[in-house]
């Protein structure tokens, strides 16, 4: 950073620091709140993210001098980026249109996170952002401990009660993920120098400890030993070898001791496999695996998620769809290994390699606030290795002018997807009137929306108008005739041929049925 003309030295001191902690603070608020809304799991948490985090790149864009990025970090923001359009052009072979461009909703939430990260973080920034998501994880876990107990006051979700176990993001292994990433980021923390980093350091080490001690999260604890693998390797003259050894390695530990504890995700390993086999070049379309998953499962395991990041991208969006992943998320590691010499950087590694491992054995991508937390770190690796910059962004038309179109999406997505979150609610508070109306609205904001017209058919049946919620489930069914479950709610206001047939429809698309159903 330059210091301006004329401006004081103690001025330019204090403002230096505080441009220093702000990519920490994006990290924690990012993470943070995500965590709070379900761990961002919801489609109007993905549409508020990325909003925020959007304000937060213009922000660093106005505030800061200028921005240096590197090729690597502008070929990871091309590569997410990439895999946001790849993700909404497969709506155009989707076996479910709606579905898909649905799905193609929650990867903006991960360009505008690594994309803030990137533009707020300088090469000093690896200890801000390791404290950052620390933080983070460590409200989180504090969270979990006190929910478990008291979970009548703290194990609600803003969408439910789900119990103190997986609270506040509702999901328990979602939890052992971020107290095994806050355990290594404050390990590094902690034998840095200095006293007064050491102690809050050592008390998120516990913290995060305890929470993963009470988790029954095995995948977490192999994710644990593979990361502190990781850290170890970078420490060594032999990174370059070491480190994709121990990756390699770390790999097959965590999906082999999921294999091997888990009945359900060979299940869903198998079908995702089949899947992947039966459309080996295009995929069946982005958040379409739940559809193959109901007609090729041979048990009753009810599932929306392949439960691995990668095999289910292969199978949505085929050979392409995966190396856009992979291409997003690998090019931090191979910093990791140039910059392995700074401060932070082999506690950020073994994070960052934690949470790419156990996202191949969960559905670390389906929450957000889980996903940002690796990719903090990630972007965390792309500051340390920065050398000379391949673009100098300044205030000018060309990204604000990206980021605007960016947020013009990300807000009519948000404005549908807050309809649609209305409308449920209003059933679920038995209010059918209310539903009808914001179902009426969402159908209007996503005409594609085979749930906004199922919203509007379960309000009306409410009110005892079997005859307008026929009409609306087929409208339903016109946009999106996979689904077993708009067969179903059809059957339930039908009589004679209609139901029989709508019921034998559901039984072709899920032969196995809904377990409880």
């Amino acid at each position: 950073m330059v210091e301006r003309a004329g401006e004081p030295q103690a001025a330019f001191g204090a403002r230096h620091a505080a441009l220093g902690v702000a990519p920490g603070l994006v990290a924690f608020a990012a993470v943070g709140l995500l965590a709070l809304a379900d761990g961002g799991f919801h489609p109007p948490a993905w549409g508020w993210a990325t909003l925020g985090l959007l304000w937060a790149a213009a922000a660093a864009l106005l505030v800061r001098r200028r921005v240096e990025l590197s090729g690597v970090e502008l070929a990871v923001v091309g590569a997410l980026a990439a895999l946001w359009a790849w993700t909404a052009f497969s709506a155009v072979w989707s076996a479910s249109f709606a579905l898909t461009l649905e799905e193609a909703k929650r990867p903006p939430v991960y360009l505008a996170g690594m994309a803030a990260l990137l533009v707020w973080a300088g090469r000093r920034s690896v200890p801000a952002l390791a404290a950052g998501v620390a933080a983070a994880g460590t409200f989180v876990c504090t969270w979990n401990l006190a929910a478990r107990r008291w979970p009548d006051s703290l194990g609600a979700s803003i969408h439910g009660v789900r119990g103190g176990l997986g609270a506040p993001i509702g999901y328990e292994n979602a939890v052992g993920i971020v107290a095994v990433v806050t355990i290594l980021l404050a390990a590094g923390l902690a034998v840095r120098p200095g006293w007064r980093t050491r102690a809050p350091a050592l008390g998120a080490v516990a913290v995060a400890g305890a929470a993963l001690g009470v988790a029954e999260s095995r995948g977490a604890w192999a994710a644990l030993a593979a990361g502190v693998l990781a850290a170890l390797a970078l420490r060594l003259p032999q990174a370059r070898l070491l480190l994709p050894l121990v990756v390699a390695l770390g790999a097959v530990a965590v999906v082999g001791l999921a294999a091997a504890r888990s009945d359900e995700r060979r299940a869903y390993w198998d079908a995702t496999l089949e899947a992947a086999a039966d459309d080996p070049v295009l995929g069946s379309g982005a958040g379409t695996w739940e559809r193959r998953w109901l007609a090729l499962r041979d048990k009753p395991f009810a599932a929306r998620d392949a439960h691995s990041l990668y095999l289910e991208s292969l199978a949505e969006l085929g050979p392409l769809g995966l190396a856009l992943v992979l291409a997003a998320l690998a090019p931090p590691l191979v910093a990791a290994v140039r910059a392995r010499s700074t401060p932070l950087v082999p506690a950020a590694a073994g994070a960052y390699v934690a949470l790419l491992l156990h996202a191949a054995v969960d559905w670390d991508w389906e929450v957000p606030a889980v996903m940002l937390a690796g990719l903090a770190c990630g972007a965390a690796l792309l500051v340390a290795e920065r050398s000379t910059p391949a673009v100098v962004l300044r205030p000018s038309a060309t990204p604000f002018g990206l980021l605007a179109l960016v947020a013009v999406l990300a807000g009519l997505g948000l404005a549908g997807s807050t309809a649609l979150a209305s409308a449920e609610d209003g059933l679920a508070d038995g209010v059918p009137e209310r539903a009808e109306s914001r179902a009426r609205l969402a159908s209007l904001l996503q005409p594609w929306s085979a749930e906004a017209w199922r919203l509007r058919g379960e309000a009306q049946a409410a009110q005892g108008d079997d005859a307008a919620a026929r009409s609306s489930f087929r409208r339903a069914l016109d946009q999106d005739a996979g689904d077993p479950e708009l067969w179903r709610a059809l059957a339930r206001v039908s009589s004679g041929a209609e139901r029989r047939a709508a019921l034998e429809q559901a039984a072709r698309l899920d032969p196995l049925g809904t377990p409880g159903a």
